[in-house]
């Protein structure tokens, strides 16, 4: 059984779902706990995995949460909205998007705002250069234009210089963001760097050789 879920109520979930396979006759080898963050391991470690094991559960690893797994980029976020690229579609691929931020203000209070959170991707009207020019002088991965508007060549050319990727989004603001909610980083045919990430956490996380085994025994 593989389990991201990292409440208390996990665990009686976990016990239930392993009595019920047990009771229909499945072989029941034990636990991988996934997409733990850092600021839940010590807990995990500390009292649910005594709590699986005093249950019978055996427990084959703890892999970390890791942001290049969940986190989308450019090139998913273009495709999903089906945006125009308007400058550096050759880093679409290569840039990662951690968290999505309105610039709907002043560009004084923006700066701060945008300062706070890096790997992000700005969404904000092509008619706000001063916005997207303050974007760009943080640590922003990606600006997503709305509506249709086009933006100034000043912020195109800063853009350039910068490396970010900007998409022109034929969407309103409440729309594309609704979207980008449902969007999360996954492995597809192909995605080399996500496969190869995956295989290394489970190579260096899962006792993946003893669970082996076990397969073969049971």
């Amino acid at each position: 059984m593989v389990s991201s879920t990292h409440i208390d109520a996990a665990i009686d979930a976990i016990v239930a779902e392993r009595n019920y396979a047990s009771e229909k006759g499945v072989s029941f080898l034990g636990l991988v706990m996934n997409n733990v963050a850092d600021t839940e391991m010590d807990r995990v470690r500390r009292v649910y995995l005594p709590l699986l094991e005093r249950s019978g559960i055996k427990v084959w690893g703890i892999i970390p949460e890791k942001t290049e797994m969940r986190s989308p980029t450019g090139l998913e976020i273009k495709d999903i909205l089906n945006a125009e690229v308007l400058a550096c579609e050759d880093k679409l691929s290569e840039v990662i998007v951690e968290k999505y931020l309105i610039g709907a203000m002043t560009p004084d209070t923006a700066l701060r705002y945008f300062r706070a959170s890096p790997r992000k991707a700005v969404i904000t009207g092509g008619d706000r250069p001063d916005i997207c020019l303050v974007a760009l002088e943080t640590d922003t991965s990606l600006l997503l234009l709305t509506g249709n508007i086009r933006p100034s060549p000043l912020v195109l050319n800063r853009a350039q210089e910068r490396g970010v990727p900007v998409l022109l989004v034929p969407y309103d603001t409440y729309t594309t963001v609704n979207m980008l909610q449902e969007i999360a980083g996954k492995i597809k045919y192909g995605d080399k760097k996500r496969i190869k990430l995956a295989k290394q956490m489970v190579a260096e996380n899962v006792n993946w050789r003893e669970l082996l085994k076990a397969l073969q025994e049971s």
